[in-house]
């Protein structure tokens, strides 16, 4: 039989039972215990709460679980995700093909790449490649991932890239891609980790002392030189024959803990 929730609420007072509230959950806070996993107030809606040792629950409005904390105070949930060290908060990855994409941080719109980019020994922004993003409050690295096609406008393509946080380039970012033979075609990985924390190291590392407002991020790129110029976004054969069709390319950005 279901008991009502009144007063403050203890561990000891949950363990193994159902509880109810159907006049509303008073006072706001509880603190539980990891053997009580899960709590039912019918009155209000509270389903299923997975709380950890020592954690707190947050309750407003209709009964959410908006902070988990352990004892020491540390959250483990916001809005519920993680925050344990070394686990995702949020993924955001995408096609880039103007689509939009929701996450935990905000809804943000893909970039729309509608056709091949040849580059040549003028460093260029790379098509596909920019987004302007916020990672979510506790987050220590951002991961920026971005993978296009790799082809050839010369034999011997041989391309330069790097990352810019707010149109500084990242030194250590660097990244020289090459692919030998007449007529090389392949999908590349471009990956770089963004600390955040300490001190600020943006021209090199790409360390971010802070980091909660909007940061551009893109890649930019040229060739060695003319006579060994790429091209991007172009499957240059398919099924046996000259293809040449567009593929654009995917940017995934990720949030960890």
């Amino acid at each position: 039989m279901a008991r009502q929730l009144t007063g403050f609420i203890s561990e000891n007072d949950c363990i193994g039972d159902s509880l109810d509230s159907p006049g509303g959950i008073n006072p706001n806070f509880l603190v539980l215990d990891e053997a009580v996993q899960s709590l039912s107030a019918y009155g209000n809606s509270l389903k299923a709460a997975i709380i950890p040792s020592g954690g707190n629950i947050t309750v407003a409005g209709n009964v959410r679980a908006d902070t988990i904390q352990n004892t020491s105070g540390q959250n483990l949930f916001v809005n519920g995700y993680p925050r344990q060290p070394g686990q995702i908060i949020e993924r955001l990855s995408g096609l880039c093909d103007g689509s939009q994409i929701t996450v935990g941080s905000g809804t943000y719109t893909m970039p729309n790449v509608t056709t091949f980019q040849d580059i040549n020994s003028s460093r260029v922004d790379v098509t596909g490649s920019l987004i302007n993003y916020t990672p979510p409050a506790g987050t220590t690295r951002v991961i920026y991932e971005y993978e296009p096609i790799f082809g050839y406008l010369n034999t011997d393509p041989i391309g330069h890239f790097s990352l810019s946080i707010n149109g500084t380039e990242v030194i250590w970012s660097r990244a020289t891609y090459r692919f030998a033979g007449s007529n090389p075609v392949a999908r590349i990985k471009y990956i770089w980790i963004i600390r955040i924390g300490g001190t600020d190291d943006t021209a090199n590392s790409g360390r971010q002392s802070t980091w909660t407002t909007s940061k551009e991020l893109k890649l930019r790129a040229r060739s060695y030189n003319n006579s060994y110029q790429i091209r991007l976004h172009s499957l240059s054969y398919w099924d046996g024959a000259g293809s040449g069709s567009l593929q654009p390319p995917f940017l995934t950005i990720t949030s960890i803990a």
